[in-house]
């Protein structure tokens, strides 16, 4: 006899077989084949907690994964790069499912492993404070390989399609949250080798994170009022991911 077994080990990261707008759940489509089986999963387990998804991302050269995917306030900022194309962005602004008027595209080109999805690079701590890597805040301008651009698209109260708005097209992401007024604390490469910026936002400037980072970034938390629930994970982020890879939101307000 022979037995062929696949075991879904990425399971764990619960993030990315799905995206939880303020609308409700979005299936995403999986860039990894091996993964692909687990979206299957996830969606009959909400059909069984009575939440159905409102939508699934059905582009055969589409593709969508849920670490790409982070509200901010009444924005949706959703990543661009390795994992998400812009086919499926595309493909949820036809199809309605952001629930907010306003959605941003954070395009990267490294395309890395090391930095696959937005919450790898980025993360949000309140309305008016961030995070985001050494390698993606100290980078100048578009000759930088790691320098984030942005696209912005926008629609009225009320109005279900969405316009792409030329004045922010191919604008720095960085420079556009800091007009905005929003703070960035910076992770420096020791900190994000350590998964540092992949926590979770567990309410405004509360995050739980994985212990064991560096005293300078500690302080930068201190400094900026954020309570800090520190996690040993270190065997778990091996996966290449952290507390924000590994759950998911089963509601969002708006």
């Amino acid at each position: 006899a022979q037995y062929v077994h696949n075991p879904l080990m990425n399971m764990y990261f619960l993030r990315d077989q799905s995206v939880t707008t303020p609308k409700g759940h979005i299936m995403c489509r999986m860039n990894s084949s091996q993964r692909a089986p687990e979206v299957d999963i996830i969606e009959a387990c909400y059909e069984q907690l009575g939440e159905p998804a409102i939508y699934r991302v059905k582009g055969e050269d589409s593709y969508l994964e849920g670490g790409d995917y982070i509200p901010f306030g009444t924005i949706s900022l959703i990543g661009q790069g390795l994992r998400t194309n812009q086919k499926a962005i595309d493909e949820l602004l036809e199809n309605n499912c952001f629930g907010h008027d306003t959605v941003v595209v954070v395009h990267e080109r490294w395309k890395d492993q090391y930095q696959m999805h937005l919450d790898t690079y980025f993360n949000v701590i309140d309305k008016d404070l961030c995070t985001m890597c050494f390698n993606r805040y100290d980078a100048k301008d578009i000759s930088d390989i790691n320098y984030l651009t942005m696209d912005m698209y926008a629609r009225k109260p009320g109005q279900t399609s969405y316009h792409l708005d030329e004045k922010y097209s191919g604008k720095g992401f960085r420079e556009f949250l800091e007009s905005r007024g929003v703070k960035i604390i910076r992770v420096s490469k020791e900190d994000a080798d350590h998964y540092a910026n992949n926590f979770l936002t567990i309410d405004a400037r509360h995050i739980m994170s994985v212990a064991g980072q560096s005293k300078s970034l500690g302080d930068e938390y201190e400094r900026y009022g954020v309570r800090v629930e520190w996690v040993p994970l270190d065997n778990l982020i091996g996966g290449y991911g952290a507390a924000h890879c590994m759950t998911q939101v089963l509601s969002r307000g708006r």
